[in-house]
């Protein structure tokens, strides 16, 4: 099972998370999501947020 990132390959965070999985060899899927035109602000994307 893969963990799934939900980002974009222009994000430096993005990078970040995706580098420390590779290099833990963890099995993940990068789920692009389009920063520049708000899709990050979508009902059904902000619905998976996690809160603390």
């Amino acid at each position: 099972m893969a963990i799934k990132v939900y980002g974009s390959m222009f994000s430096t965070a993005t990078l970040r998370v995706l580098l420390c999985l590779a290099e833990k060899d963890l099995d993940f899927e990068l789920i692009n999501v389009d920063l520049a035109s708000g899709e990050h602000k979508t009902p059904h994307m902000l619905s998976r947020s996690v809160s603390i």
